[in-house]
């Protein structure tokens, strides 16, 4: 079961690499883009200078000795003016579509509290303590939620969709654990650590996001701290007295950065 755990984790580590790359192309992309802009600027007015201000000055503002410059440089100008206006219109429709996807996002966004809600109170039906006795209950899975985390991630900044994608994937590792807990009618200790585990950052990871979502504060981007882990094993009735190596198993979530690749 050791290694089944280790597995789980060096699989999610390699899922967040394959995702935090083409998040990092995205942003490599999106800075070249940014920095041709800004050098934009200069070499404009350099061109200005040079084709403008400079000959007609230089003629004795001659407009027709203006004009025989424009005539002798007219394919490089050409060329100019067709480049500096597809770098414009780039510009702004790539503004265009981030307001509107902006737009989209707070559409979306009015939906998130609920489904976050839903996740914790999923987390809270799947974990009931009944005379001391840990009972694992399966409940209907969050499609709706899904959903909606699924509509928030399309439009959202790439921090939060990160967060949200790494929700809908620790949502279905657990729903995967407890299928197989169910066929199997039993469960180990590691087994059931593990769990417990993903029911904690789970219900640790809704409570963070929820005064984002519901227009509170500021969209919190730091990992999840072991006292946040601990508040959600309180609320969910879950002791460390009580599961010999769950405490050593969050902490070892936390030490290996295991957050940290999400950049949550």
């Amino acid at each position: 079961m050791a290694c089944e755990n280790q597995f789980l984790f060096q699989a999610h580590q390699f899922y967040c690499y394959v995702y935090q790359e083409s998040m990092r192309y995205e942003h490599s992309l999106s800075g070249w883009l940014d920095n041709a802009t800004f050098l934009l600027i200069p070499l404009t007015l350099i061109y200005f200078f040079s084709m403008v201000i400079y000959p007609f000055w230089d003629g004795n503002f001659d407009l027709f000795y203006l004009q025989t410059v424009w005539a002798e440089w007219q394919s490089f100008n050409a060329g100019v003016l067709l480049f500096l206006s597809s770098m414009f219109a780039l510009r702004l429709t790539i503004y265009n579509e981030t307001e509107q996807r902006k737009r989209n996002f707070l559409a979306r966004k009015a939906f998130l509290p609920k489904a976050l809600i839903e996740v914790s109170n999923y987390c809270r039906l799947s974990c009931k303590f009944v005379g001391g006795q840990l009972h694992i209950h399966k409940v209907p899975i969050l499609i709706d939620s899904k959903l909606i985390f699924k509509d928030c991630i399309e439009y959202a900044e790439p921090c939060v969709a990160k967060y949200l994608a790494y929700m809908i994937l620790r949502l279905q590792s657990h729903e995967t654990y407890i299928t197989a807990i169910e066929m199997n009618d039993s469960a180990s200790a590691d087994r059931i650590n593990m769990i417990l585990w993903q029911l904690g950052e789970l219900h640790a990871l809704s409570y963070k996001m929820y005064d984002f979502a519901a227009g509170q504060k500021e969209f919190d981007n730091n990992p999840i701290i072991f006292e946040e882990y601990l508040t959600s094993y309180r609320t969910l009735g879950i002791n460390f007295n009580d599961f010999e190596g769950l405490e050593n198993l969050t902490k070892k979530a936390i030490m290996e950065g295991y957050l940290r690749n999400f950049e949550i």
